[in-house]
C-alpha cells in the first residue's frame, strides 16, 4: 500500500510477505506432552482461555507500560487472568519489577526452542500493544490471535492482522486495550474461531512461500523486460 501511495505502478510490485522459519515452532508445540502443558499451567496458575502472552524484545517502543496498566485492569475484572512475559532487552527491568508487584504477571526471561514453544502452547492470545513485526508470524504459527494498538512503528507485517478475524487493534489506551482482552476471554467461541483463523493464516507466511513469491517477482520482471 505504501509503495502504491508513492506512485509506483501496481503491476511492478511483488508482495513477498516477509516471514521467518516457523515450522520448527509448530512441530515443538505439537510435540509438547499434555502433562508438560498441565504442569506449566499449574506452576503459573493458568486457566485455559484466560492467558495472555507478551513475546518479543523489551524496549520502549513495545508499549510495556501500556501492557502492564492494561493487564492490571483486566485482572481487576477477571482474577483468573494471567500474563506471561517472554523476552529481554533494555526495558526488561519494567517487566521484572511488575512481576514482583503483580502476582498475575510472570516474567519468564528470554526463552528459545522447546521452552518458548511451551510458553506459547499454554497461552491463548498474544498481547503486543507496541510495535509489531515478525512476532505476528510466531503468534499465528502457534494459533494465537494478536491484540495490538494503533501506534507508530509497526513493521509491514502488521498487514497480516485482520481485525475481527485473527486479532484486533485498538486505540493506544489502557481502557480500550484491556477491554479487548476481556471481551475475548469472555467469549470463548470467538476465541476459538480467532485461534483457528490465526493458525490457518499462519500457514501462508512461511519462508518457502516468501522465497517462491520473491522468485516469481524476478521472473515477472525479466519477462516484462523482454517484452
Amino acid at each position: 500500500r505504501l509503495v502504491l501511495e508513492a506512485g509506483f505502478p501496481a503491476d511492478r510490485i511483488t508482495r513477498v510477505n516477509n516471514a521467518i522459519d516457523s515450522e520448527g515452532l509448530r512441530e515443538q508445540i505439537a510435540a509438547l506432552p499434555p502433562e508438560a502443558a498441565q504442569a506449566l499451567r499449574l506452576q503459573y496458575g493458568l486457566t485455559v482461555g484466560h492467558t495472555g502472552l507478551f513475546l518479543g524484545s523489551m524496549y520502549r517502543g513495545k508499549g510495556l507500560g501500556l501492557l502492564l496498566r492494561s493487564a492490571a485492569r483486566v485482572h481487576r475484572h477477571d482474577p483468573s487472568f494471567r500474563l506471561l512475559m517472554v523476552g529481554d532487552g533494555p526495558a526488561r527491568a519494567t517487566a521484572e519489577h511488575s512481576a514482583r508487584d503483580m502476582p498475575f504477571v510472570h516474567w519468564l526471561g528470554a526463552l528459545h526452542g522447546p521452552e518458548k514453544a511451551a510458553a506459547m502452547a499454554v497461552s491463548d492470545f498474544m498481547a503486543l500493544p507496541g510495535a509489531v513485526g515478525l512476532a505476528i508470524v510466531d503468534a499465528f504459527a502457534a494459533g494465537l490471535p494478536l491484540l495490538t494498538t494503533e501506534v507508530v512503528g509497526h513493521g509491514p507485517e502488521i498487514a497480516y492482522l485482520d481485525p475481527g478475524r485473527n486479532g484486533d487493534i485498538t486505540r493506544a489506551r489502557a481502557r480500550p486495550y484491556s477491554q479487548a482482552m476481556l471481551d475475548l476471554m469472555r467469549e470463548p467461541d470467538r476465541l476459538v474461531r480467532w485461534r483457528e483463523q490465526a493458525a490457518a493464516d499462519g500457514k501462508q507466511y512461511t519462508v518457502q512461500a516468501m522465497a517462491n513469491r520473491f522468485g516469481q517477482g524476478i521472473l515477472d520482471a525479466l519477462t516484462r523486460t523482454k517484452s
